[in-house]
């Protein structure tokens, strides 16, 4: 009785070889688009942005304004309209203290 050749083998072979020729196409393209892309880095560790910058300026000048002493005339001004109800809140004003100071 003659045993025909197994073919297994043979077709495994050529399987991992296309596989190995496949994988290198593909980092090879990978690579050649990622040098051409946008890259997001994603991380615990917190970096220095603008923004940090704009909310420190923005508390410092809270702060500042809140500890300038006022005149007790004028606190006490402020009092009575706020207790009479006529104390309207100047927004424009407001505004210009923060960007201009």
């Amino acid at each position: 009785m003659k045993i025909p050749d197994n073919n297994f083998f043979n077709i495994q072979s050529s399987v991992k070889a296309q596989m190995k020729t496949s994988t290198r196409a593909f980092d090879n393209t990978f690579k050649a688009k990622s040098s051409n892309c946008d890259e997001i880095i994603i991380s615990s560790k917190a970096g220095h942005t603008d923004s940090d910058d704009f909310a420190k300026s923005i508390t410092n000048k809270i702060r500042d304004e809140v500890n300038t002493p006022v005149n007790e005339k004028t606190l006490e001004s402020l009092k009575s309209q706020i207790e009479e109800g006529t104390y309207k809140i100047d927004t424009d004003e407001i505004v210009k203290k923060f960007m201009l100071n």
